[in-house]
């Protein structure tokens, strides 16, 4: 078992040190100067050792991702971050499969509300976040019951953004579908979407994409990387 162990720790570290260099012979290729890179590796519990670091450099987002060939790595992933951003206010960044530098070019964003206060002060952090990134930002609502209410709620939100984010190109809509994880995979599969982002509440229909199944089928079926808020 120790022997064991030691291989693995071995490899850990080569795979870090060789993920380090390759970061920063990319950013000296790219011209960028202004970014420090500092790596460790833990051995342990992830969710202890990632809560221990978060604790100690108060990051502004923790970016996860996996590269596990296992049909259950992207199980195990959606626990992950469920267990992070339940336990931490720091964003979770969670990119459930391969990515390129083309994904980044034009950043095509879905923010879901569910019409909470909360929601505000999220999308200032996600626009902030996504500054530097030449982007599209859609807020949706999707209306399960066909509430004729939720349509004047949508109005009333592109009249807030107008005002208060003129340099942005930020949308209001409502879906209706019955089934929230469809609403929310038809419109970014329709839309080009290459990032989901919204507000973990403790109450509210977006609660509901917290239960297992619905939370792994965006991971699993979508592929489609989120930005999680803590509420």
């Amino acid at each position: 078992i120790n022997s064991t162990l030691k291989d693995t720790e071995k490899k850990a570290k080569e795979g870090i040190v060789d993920f380090t260099h390759k970061m920063k012979v990319y950013m000296t290729s790219h011209g960028i100067d202004d970014v420090n890179i500092h790596s460790s590796l833990s051995m342990g519990n992830i969710i202890g050792k990632i809560k221990a670091a978060s604790m100690k450099y108060k990051p502004d987002v923790i970016v996860l991702g996996t590269v596990g060939r296992r049909e259950d790595s992207k199980s195990v992933f959606a626990g992950l971050v469920n267990s992070i951003i339940s336990g931490l206010d720091v964003p979770v960044y969670a990119i459930p499969g391969p990515c390129t530098q083309e994904d980044f070019k034009a950043v095509k964003i879905l923010y879901a509300t569910d019409f909470n206060e909360k929601d505000n002060k999220s999308l200032e952090r996600l626009l902030k976040i996504v500054e530097p990134f030449d982007k599209q930002l859609t807020c949706i609502h999707i209306d399960t019951a066909h509430n004729p209410t939720k349509a004047e709620r949508i109005v009333e939100l592109n009249t807030q953004l107008k005002k208060e984010y003129p340099g942005h190109d930020i949308l209001c809509r409502l879906i209706e579908d019955e089934d929230v994880y469809n609403g929310i995979k038809d419109f970014a599969s329709m839309n080009q979407i290459n990032l989901l982002s919204y507000t973990v509440h403790k109450r509210g229909i977006f609660e509901k994409l917290f239960k297992p199944n619905l939370f792994k089928r965006i991971l699993q079926e979508s592929n489609l990387p989120i930005l999680l808020f803590p509420s």
